[in-house]
C-alpha cells in the first residue's frame, strides 16, 4: 500500500520539476541581449550634390546581458556617391565592436557626397551578434541578425535647383501675404465708396428745420 501511495507523489514531484525547467529557459532566453540599430543623419533634404552627406548608426543594447561579436554592414553604390570616411573603396561600411553592455548605445558615422541628380533609396544596414558576453572556444556562438531603419527616398538636387527652392519657400508665403494686404485694400475702399455715396441726413434735417423756421417768420 506504502508503494501504491509513493508512485503518485513522484510523478507530481518529476511534473513541478520540468515545470521549473521550462520556465527557467524562458527566463534565460527574456534576459538574452536584443540589439536595436537605427539609421539616421542630421544633414538636410534634400542632398547636394558634391555636398557631404553624414550618416550615423546607432546600436542600443534593449535586453538584459551583454552583447558581442557585433558587426554591422551597410553599402553605397560607387556610381551614386564618392566616399570620404568610413567607407570602403567598393563602397562597402563594415564597423565591429567586441562587446556592448545592457542598455548601452553604441554609434558611428559614415560619410558620402552625392555625384547625380535623383532619388536616393537608402538601404537597410544589416547587424549580426552574439547575445551573450560568453564566447566559449571551439563551440559556434548562436548568432542574431536583424536590420535597421531607413533612410526613406531621399532627394538629390543641384546648387541651383536647392537655391531656387529654398528662395521660393521665402517668396511663396510673401507673395501670399501681398495678396492678403491687397483683398483688405480692396474691402476699404468699396467701404468708403458705400459711406461716401449716402445721403447726409443732418443737413436734410437741417434744412428742413430751417424752412420750417422761415414758414413760422412769414406768419408773424
Amino acid at each position: 500500500m506504502q508503494r501504491l501511495f509513493a508512485w503518485p507523489l513522484v510523478a507530481v514531484v518529476l511534473v513541478l520539476l520540468v515545470s521549473m525547467s521550462a520556465g527557467s529557459g524562458e527566463g534565460d532566453e527574456f534576459a538574452a541581449a536584443k540589439i536595436f540599430l537605427r539609421k539616421h543623419t542630421a544633414t538636410p533634404f534634400p542632398l547636394i550634390i558634391a555636398k557631404d552627406f553624414t550618416v550615423t548608426y546607432s546600436a542600443y543594447n534593449g535586453g538584459e546581458t551583454d552583447a558581442s561579436l557585433l558587426t554591422i554592414t551597410d553599402s553605397y553604390h560607387p556610381d551614386s556617391f564618392t566616399f570620404k570616411e568610413g567607407v570602403g573603396v567598393d563602397g562597402t561600411v563594415t564597423k565591429t565592436f567586441a562587446q556592448l553592455g545592457a542598455g548601452e548605445t553604441v554609434s558611428f558615422n559614415v560619410t558620402v557626397v552625392p555625384k547625380l541628380k535623383g532619388v536616393y533609396e537608402s538601404t537597410r544596414a544589416k547587424i549580426k551578434y552574439n547575445p551573450s558576453a560568453v564566447v566559449m572556444e571551439d563551440v559556434a556562438p548562436d548568432m542574431r541578425f536583424g536590420h535597421s531603419s531607413s533612410l526613406g527616398q531621399v532627394r538629390i538636387v543641384t546648387e541651383s535647383d536647392f537655391q531656387r527652392l529654398h528662395l521660393s519657400s521665402w517668396v511663396t508665403p510673401a507673395t501670399g501675404s501681398l495678396a492678403a494686404l491687397a483683398v483688405v485694400a480692396v474691402v476699404a475702399a468699396v467701404v468708403l465708396a458705400v459711406r461716401g455715396s449716402r445721403p447726409r441726413a443732418t443737413s436734410s434735417s437741417s434744412s428742413s428745420s430751417s424752412s420750417s423756421t422761415e414758414k413760422k417768420t412769414k406768419k408773424q
